[in-house]
């Protein structure tokens, strides 16, 4: 079950709330790319207007290239379901690391 945050950021990338949207559309291959593309500034910008995620990182972003090129191998243009997974996972990890560091300042602020 995704989030409301998760779900906005998916939408900004163009990825919607669910993979199988797209999935043998052939269209896959440039919407992985553009997705990608799009991911860290849509994370900036929510970071940014205070929402809370974390601002991008980008080496948990070019996780989601890998999953690209699995993509790729295993179907070419026709599927996007690992990169869309992978996205959904960086955004989530952003989210959780925002929350952890959250926590660590409520702690400290504590003693």
């Amino acid at each position: 079950m995704s989030l409301p945050l998760e779900d906005e950021i998916m939408d900004a990338i163009g990825f919607g709330t669910h993979y199988n949207w797209y999935n043998g559309s052939r269209s896959c291959g440039g919407r992985r790319r553009d997705a990608i593309q799009r991911l860290s500034a849509a994370i900036k910008e929510k970071y940014e207007a205070g929402e809370e995620i974390a601002e991008p990182n980008q080496r948990a972003i070019n996780t989601c290239w890998d999953a690209n090129r699995k993509d790729q191998q295993i179907a070419g243009d026709a599927t996007l379901t690992k990169t869309w997974q992978a996205c959904a996972n960086v955004i989530r990890w952003h989210m959780d690391q925002y929350h952890k560091r959250a926590k660590v300042a409520q702690m400290d602020n504590a003693i």
